[in-house]
């Protein structure tokens, strides 16, 4: 890590400090800074600073449950399926229960970042919340697989914009050397509700109706409109420069044209991820449609994103930073491992162990506990020491040594080593996963960040998506390989049926055979989930080790002298 930069003298040149010092610029943009270039000197400096603890306190609450919200409902919908197509009559829709909301999320996210950058970030959270509370009500309330479908992505949309606006709430109310615990809670948040979906899914469908899977969110997302929009004033989170775009230029700062080329690409990918191998052949016409689709406007969303510089979703000069695009691999490839595990661990216990869904939920408990107490570790680790590198080379390491230990489990393989392996894998896990985003924070300049974390929420969404998919398809094609041949056995419905059922449709003389092969399928999900874990070390060499009290401290001196610089210039 290269030397720390000194604060700069005046406005007008911290700019270009980030170029010449390999560092963040030591300034922050504020109301002050603005209002020394505006004449408006003696306005109330915004966003900068840390609110009242009466007032933060709730707020973070609030932003905490949206997170868990968000992220609970990509698998709480999975337990809920076999009742859903018995009510509804559609098994050919089952695939878009899950994608709907997943196609929405993953392709609006750097849409989202962009207009948290032009646009006020109080009233996109709150209208966010208000679509994802909207789309819920539908999901709940729909009487077929359309509407359940339409619902399901309208949550999306909504979900899309919580991610992003909630995050920057924080930047603006949360000081840097502060943030490690918050982001630390906020990777806990996410990995824990996307592992307790399914438990709390079944629970609904069992005990009560698979609609409250749904309807859970409605009164949760009302009380975080409430609250936020009471306790979390404008000035708090926004500052003068971003309400002067007149309405055409903001349409243009969106990047219209990255926006309407990038979601088709996004849909294009995950669509063929979803049915390729799958619903059908990688040699199907559709497939092959999916893939050139994609081809076409991902090569066309580049070349927009190069010539529209600046206004671009992801401006150039901010992607091709070496912390941002390392930061994005790793992300990717954190997640990608990290669904994957968090996906299948419950199918091998459901499949090999022959548990019911929700005692396989509890067994899982070992990777997320870990990952939770990892995850906090991590954070007050930085926190204290101002250091986020030693816990960003450690994650992968043991990531990958417990995902290798994973791939070793039989049919027989005891208490112990299943529980321990979790514990490995998940602490790897925890560690890593708010490392990248302290990475951005600390090496970003301010005005860039919203995008940059817009794009590392872009690459957190699609890694997890690819790489479930990508697991689905190797256990299904494994399956169909290793029992083709078997008589009395339809390969091709055992490969897309529920592992709950596995005991009602096979005969109990080839239940044990067909056990076996589940567990050599998963080996091949395993192998997935490790090669994404090793892959991350390639990010490695690419982020740059930021002491976070450090640059903290020089963006306090930064504002400072901002507020200086205004007080001269009202003084003048």
């Amino acid at each position: 890590m290269s030397g720390s930069t000194q604060p700069t003298a005046g406005p007008s040149d911290r700019r270009e400090s980030v170029q010449t010092s390999g560092h963040i610029s030591t300034a922050t943009t504020t109301a002050g800074e603005q209002d020394a270039q505006s004449g408006k000197a003696g306005e109330k400096p915004s966003s900068t600073g840390e609110l009242p603890l009466l007032r933060t306190l709730p707020i973070l609450c609030l932003l905490i449950l949206s997170l868990f919200l968000v992220s609970l409902d990509r698998t709480i919908i999975g337990v809920a399926i076999p009742r859903l197509t018995d009510d509804f009559h559609s098994p050919n829709d089952i695939g878009w229960y899950g994608s709907a909301y997943m196609l929405t999320n993953a392709s609006l996210q750097l849409i989202f970042g962009r207009l948290c950058k032009h646009n006020s970030v109080k009233p996109i959270f709150l209208s966010a919340m208000f679509i994802f509370a909207v789309g819920s009500a539908v999901c709940g309330a729909t009487p077929n697989s359309v509407g359940l479908i339409l619902g399901r992505a309208i949550a999306g949309a909504g979900a899309s914009g919580i991610l992003q606006s909630a995050l920057q709430i924080i930047l603006h109310i949360v000081p840097l050397h502060k943030r490690p615990m918050i982001m630390a809670m906020f990777g806990v948040v996410i990995g824990v509700s996307s592992a307790l979906g399914p438990l709390i899914g079944g629970a609904f469908t069992q005990k009560v109706s698979w609609r409250w899977c749904f309807y859970i969110n409605v009164p949760c997302a009302a009380l975080a409109i409430l609250i936020v929009a009471l306790l979390l004033r404008p000035e708090d989170v926004d500052d003068e420069k971003r309400q002067k775009l007149k309405f055409l230029e903001q349409i243009k700062q969106l990047d219209p044209l990255g926006f309407i080329l990038i979601v088709p690409a996004t849909v294009a990918l995950l669509l063929a991820l979803q049915f390729g191998g799958f619903a059908y052949a990688w040699s199907n016409a559709r497939v092959i449609a999916l893939l050139v689709i994609f081809g076409v406007f991902f090569l066309a969303f580049l070349a927009s994103q190069w010539y529209a510089g600046d206004r671009a979703l992801i401006p150039p000069r901010v992607f091709l930073q070496r912390t941002v695009y390392g930061s994005l691999w790793y992300t990717f490839c954190l997640a990608g491992s990290m669904n994957v595990a968090i996906y299948y661990i419950p199918i091998w216990f459901q499949a090999v162990k022959q548990s019911e869904a929700l005692h396989s939920s509890y067994q899982t408990l070992p990777v997320i506990m870990s990952l939770v107490v990892a995850s906090i570790l991590s954070g007050a680790a930085a926190r204290r020491t101002g250091h986020f590198g030693p816990q960003l080379v450690a994650a992968p390491v043991l990531a990958s040594v417990g995902m290798g230990l994973i791939s070793l489990w039989t049919t027989n393989t005891a208490h112990p080593e299943w529980i321990g392996f979790q514990v490995l894998y998940g602490f790897g896990i925890g560690l890593g996963m708010q490392s990248p985003s302290l990475a951005l924070q600390s090496n970003v300049e301010p005005q860039d960040l919203p995008l940059a974390l817009a794009s590392n929420f872009f690459s957190q969404q699609m890694g997890g998506a690819i790489f479930v998919s990508v697991a689905q398809n190797l256990l299904a094609n494994k399956l169909k390989s290793t029992l083709a041949g078997l008589e009395g056995l339809n390969t091709s419905v055992l490969a897309n049926t529920g592992v709950t059922e596995l005991a009602k449709m096979v005969p109990a003389s080839l239940l044990p055979t067909v056990i076996n092969a589940y567990n050599v399928a998963l080996r091949d999900v395993w192998y997935a989930g490790l090669g994404t874990a090793c892959a991350i070390v390639l990010a490695l060499p690419f982020i740059k080790w930021q002491n976070l009290k450090k640059v903290s401290e020089q963006q306090r001196l930064a504002q400072d002298s901002a507020k200086q610089d205004a007080e001269k210039t009202q003084e003048a």
